[in-house]
Order: C-alpha cells, then sequence, then structure tokens
C-alpha cells in the first residue's frame, strides 16, 4: 500500500463528514460550503492521482487504469484488514469503473486547458471540479 494511501482515506472521511454538515446549513451559508467541499474534493482527487504514482507521460487510458487499481488495492486491504466497506463487491466494480472513467475524463479536460481561454477556460475548470467532486463520492462509494 502507497504512503499516502492513509492520509487519503482521511481526507475522504474529512470531507465526506463535511458534506454532511454542510447539507444542514442555511441556504446563505451553503454557497461557502460548497465551495470549501470543492476545494477539498480538488485536493484529495489530485492526492489520489498522485499517490497512484502513473509514470509521466502516461496516457489517459493508463492514468485512468492505475488509479482504479490503486484503488482497488485500497479497498481490498482495508477489507482484509477488517475494516467494513459498505459496497457489495458488484457496487465496488461498478464505482471502480465510474471513477476510472471520471480520471479519464479529468485527464482529456485537463489536456485541452492550455488550449482554451476566457469563457470556454472558465467552463471547462468548472466541468473537471465537478468531475472531481463527483470521482470522490465514487471514491466514498468503494473506501467508507
Amino acid at each position: 500500500m502507497h504512503p499516502k494511501a492513509p492520509s487519503i482515506e482521511h481526507g475522504l472521511r474529512v470531507t465526506v463528514a463535511f458534506q454532511k454538515v454542510a447539507s444542514e446549513l442555511e441556504p446563505e451559508d451553503q454557497v461557502e460550503a460548497q465551495e470549501r467541499i470543492a476545494a477539498a474534493c480538488d485536493e484529495l482527487f489530485t492526492s489520489l492521482v498522485s499517490a497512484a504514482a502513473i509514470p509521466t507521460g502516461a496516457s489517459p487510458t493508463e492514468k485512468a487504469a492505475g488509479v482504479m487499481t490503486f484503488v482497488l488495492e485500497m479497498r481490498n486491504t482495508l477489507s482484509s484488514s477488517g475494516q467494513k466497506t459498505a459496497a457489495s463487491p458488484e457496487l465496488a466494480l461498478e464505482s471502480a469503473v465510474k471513477l476510472a472513467t471520471a480520471i479519464y475524463v479529468d485527464e482529456v479536460v485537463s489536456g485541452q486547458l492550455p488550449n482554451l481561454a476566457g469563457e470556454a477556460k472558465v467552463s471547462a475548470l468548472r466541468t473537471r471540479l465537478l468531475g472531481r467532486e463527483f470521482a470522490v463520492s465514487l471514491l466514498s462509494n468503494l473506501l467508507t
């Protein structure tokens, strides 16, 4: 298991807990909370991809497969150590495939960012951030 795996698990638990608290806030406080959740998801996503130790120059497909493998190894380690994971093996596989797809899309969008400007770039960054939030929710399905 990669040394960063425990910090990823901790970051995931903190993010999920913050999402629960934020859902109970008054509407005027939810905007700021959502911005903080998005930033936490972005950081957690970046840490996850980094921890998977994908070689520099890997294609989006190779990166997606590498991250999916890393996450499934984390899940197996948690399961074998006696920690309960909520998802059934079938749901875990489905979530892992969706996570790999989210990683792939993130790589493609990130690769296009240098070619974009103005509103197109802002839109691509927002889309990428939403995808990263989705990836964190999938990670939660796999590891909690």
